[in-house]
């Protein structure tokens, strides 16, 4: 039988820690969950979907388009392991951070998802799931990617103007390092000309030839309608 979403534990001068599964109010903020994604002009059934995808799209858009084209996400899982030698070479790299770029899309252009994320903070969020030690708590002994990188989303939906809080992340953790610093700063440049807000202090370095890198290693062009907030 099905459990509850597990909610929320911690209590005096313990750090909240909000529990969550595929079951009850925050069912939707795993990645797996009924809620479209626009990415470039493609419709992408789950987030789920386009994470697998972004494994193929580069340089295999002919297998990404067969993963967006499952209808169910147990088919995505199942195709993709398929394909695996397929994979992209750096995807063990690239993974989590395409996991942040996933879920950041499908938070903003889901409002009721977004008011349901930001409303949980400042509570720490654990994946309970005991068969995935990735993603999940893996009964305990797992590294709950899932529920860091959630955190990280929070943080950037929180803060537009800033860069992302990392409060809890282990210094050696990928994300902690220049690269992650220039990528959030050109999605924030990003979010500011969207919303026209002023972030002088957030300015892509000015040459063109770093732009250019950025372009090319760290960001595919993508459409700013992506990145609007939904209503």
């Amino acid at each position: 039988m099905p459990s509850p979403s597990l909610g929320w534990g911690g209590s005096g001068g313990m750090a909240q820690v909000l529990k969550f599964n595929g079951y009850g109010e925050f069912a939707g903020l795993l990645y797996h969950s009924p809620h479209s994604v626009m990415y470039e002009d493609d419709l992408y059934p789950t987030a789920l979907h386009l994470f697998e995808a972004r494994k193929f799209l580069d340089h295999r858009p002919d297998l990404a388009e067969q993963i967006r084209r499952c209808e169910h996400v147990e088919e995505v899982t199942a195709i993709s392991a398929q394909l695996a030698e397929f994979t992209r070479r750096d995807w063990a790299i690239v993974v989590l951070r395409t996991m942040d770029d996933v879920l950041y899309l499908k938070f903003r252009q889901h409002g009721d998802l977004r008011t349901l994320l930001l409303n949980t903070f400042p509570a720490d969020l654990v994946y309970v799931e005991s068969g995935d030690p990735f993603w999940g708590d893996g009964a305990g002994a797992g590294m709950n990617e899932l529920g860091k990188s959630l955190m990280r989303v929070r943080e950037w939906l929180r803060n537009p103007c800033g860069l992302p809080l990392l409060r809890g992340i282990p210094v050696h953790h990928p994300h902690t390092n220049l690269q992650l610093i220039l990528r959030v700063r050109v999605f924030q440049k990003r979010r500011s000309m969207e919303t026209n807000l002023a972030c002088p202090s957030l300015a892509i370095p000015s040459t063109q030839r770093t732009q250019h890198k950025f372009r090319q290693s760290i960001l595919r062009p993508r459409k700013l309608s992506n990145y609007l907030l939904h209503p």
